[in-house]
């Protein structure tokens, strides 16, 4: 996955009315091209989900795995789909 949409998909939100903050976390697991058509990327992710408090308090989170599929052409990438599977043993 390129570093710039990696980036863009691991933020951190700031609830003001709550003074809580929301973070999410994505791990890149591994990466596979479609046998059938190059074009088409198969992105292995986990992801870390925290709420933390106005003092860094963590007070609840998870974690989950996806697969992000995309589709590049001219070397740009387009999310074609996304998939969050209900257990980690799914490959």
């Amino acid at each position: 996955m390129p570093e710039k949409i990696f980036k863009q998909l691991n933020q951190k939100i700031r609830y003001p009315q709550l003074d809580h903050f929301a973070t999410l976390e994505l791990t890149e697991l591994y990466q596979k091209q479609d046998e059938n058509d190059l074009r088409i990327i198969y992105v292995d992710t986990r992801s870390i989900k925290s709420l933390e408090d106005k003092n860094n308090k963590h007070i609840s989170g998870g974690q989950g795995y996806q697969q992000f599929t995309v589709f590049l052409e001219n070397n740009t990438w387009y999310l074609i789909d996304y998939i969050e599977p209900v257990s980690s043993d799914w490959r």
